[in-house]
């Protein structure tokens, strides 16, 4: 396998078998009949909201379950491959072709190890309506899009998914590695990437951030694929490090939607809570107001000493998802600011309702000074003494 086409497999992380190529054109020695045309094909019925929101729920179920069997059921990989192609144009290297396998497998790896997922509703977009997903991963919240497409038989399958994180559908994602094949240091730049990646993986950030470097700067700084894949390494780095490649990425794609996304880090690591309460607005802005988005508002308020907004945004996210948990966290230290006892332990009750054992909360409260204060209240005791 070429290191090019290997270029591919680590972006997807998912490397199927070589496809067949198109029909054979040549003749067979006699002249084909004139074809007789077919009847013309009924428009497929427009998908329902009830259909994407029973999509969304099977795709969350399969992604919650670290499932790509199941993920893989519900995308058409042909369709995907029309798509990524026809994305790719007429010259589009034949790598590309036989690196557009299923899915499943590459979507499942991107969660990571500790993460969550939630249907969060369906949402009209460009005039045709699409469930959203949300995901939260140790490197933070993204929304997956399935674009849906009815079948001949009738069914709803997905062909294609945008990501927040990547601003981007998966089809012309993959097709922005097509310009390494086309590069004259393809095949060096390709082997430096699998080998940062690699590294990355493995936890030596130093080493994999040498080796990204080493790829021509017109290939790592200009394909946004790439690039993506530089902030990603750089995000374990010095802070000062990963300021600079935000900074270099914003530079080079100014107006893309992923930009949103990005600039919340930079502006919670400059701890500029202004600026960073202004991109969560826009960030919930085009996620309806979701309930995770409203958690990281209020987080970003309470930093910044807004406490009222902070508990505003809070109390909001917890009535869309009273079990969410993050949301119940930031409630507790709201709570303990203001030394509202009773309103601490609202939020415990509320964690062990979630599916937190009390006894791992009530351990963690016991080892941290900053608890204190509440394990010495009346409200913590009676709670605490409450049959679990």
């Amino acid at each position: 396998m070429s290191r090019t086409f290997a270029i591919v497999c680590v972006l997807l992380a998912a490397c199927g078998s070589k496809e067949a190529g198109p029909p054979s054109s040549e003749k067979t020695g006699k002249e084909a009949a004139t074809p007789v045309q077919p009847a013309e094909t009924p428009a497929p019925a427009p998908i329902t909201n009830q259909e994407v929101d029973t999509f969304g729920a099977a795709m969350a179920q399969a992604l919650a379950g670290c499932d790509p069997s199941a993920v893989d059921r519900l995308i058409d990989t042909e369709r995907f491959r029309e798509r990524t192609l026809a994305a790719a144009g007429p010259d589009a290297p034949p790598a590309l072709r036989r690196a557009i396998s299923p899915l499943g497998q590459s979507i499942c790896a991107g969660l990571g190890t500790e993460f969550s997922v939630r249907y969060v509703g369906a949402v009209e977009v460009g005039g045709s309506v699409r469930p959203r997903i949300r995901t939260i991963v140790s490197t933070g919240v993204n929304f997956l899009e399935p674009v849906l497409e009815r079948r001949a038989d009738g069914s709803v399958i997905a062909v294609d998914l945008f990501s927040f994180r990547n601003g981007e559908m998966m089809s012309e994602l993959l097709t922005m590695t097509a310009k390494f094949m086309r590069h004259p240091q393809g095949e060096a730049a390709g082997r430096a990437f699998v080998t940062a990646t690699q590294r990355n993986s493995a936890g030596d950030h130093a080493g994999a951030r040498a080796s990204f470097q080493s790829i021509p700067a017109e290939l790592r700084t200009k394909i946004k694929a790439i690039a993506l894949q530089g902030l990603t390494i750089d995000k374990n780095l010095d802070a000062k490090i990963y300021l600079a490649s935000i900074a270099e990425f914003r530079k080079n794609f100014p107006d893309d939607p992923v930009v949103t996304m990005i600039e919340i880090d930079a502006h919670a690591l400059r701890r500029d809570h202004e600026a960073l309460v202004a991109s969560l607005d826009a960030l919930a802005a085009r996620t309806g107001d979701d309930a995770y988005v409203r958690v990281l508002r209020a987080e970003a308020y309470r930093d910044g000493g807004d406490l009222g907004a902070a508990k505003r945004d809070a109390e909001a996210a917890l009535a869309a998802e009273p079990a969410l948990v993050p949301a119940l966290e930031i409630r507790l230290e709201i709570a303990m600011d203001e030394k509202k006892w009773d309103d601490a332990v609202q939020s415990l009750r509320g964690m062990v309702a979630a599916g937190i054992p009390k006894a791992g909360l009530q351990e963690a409260a016991a080892s941290e000074a900053r608890y204190r204060a509440l394990v010495q209240s009346a409200a913590y005791k009676a709670w605490a003494a409450e049959p679990s």
